[in-house]
């Protein structure tokens, strides 16, 4: 599955954010992307791709999807 181009004005999440967001793992994360649609887009820098969420379209995806998050995490990452 390719990545989305998402644009925001808000600072985009790493794959570690949302670990700490849900309480799960990567594998986790990587299968949210793969199987549950999980917004996401890729960066690249240098030669390699890395992976970032938009706050505002991984909070639209928990609603829609019934996932919990952590409500403190998600104020420190600006998700709430």
């Amino acid at each position: 599955m390719k990545g989305r181009q998402i644009y925001s004005n808000e600072y985009p999440l790493t794959t570690k954010d949302l670990q700490r967001l849900f309480r799960v793992t990567y594998m986790t994360i990587f299968n949210w992307r793969r199987r549950n649609g999980l917004p996401f887009a890729k960066q690249l820098w240098n030669t390699r791709y890395m992976i970032r969420f938009d706050p505002r379209a991984v909070r639209k995806w928990a609603a829609e999807n019934d996932k919990d998050y952590l409500v403190a995490v998600a104020k420190e990452l600006g998700v709430e």
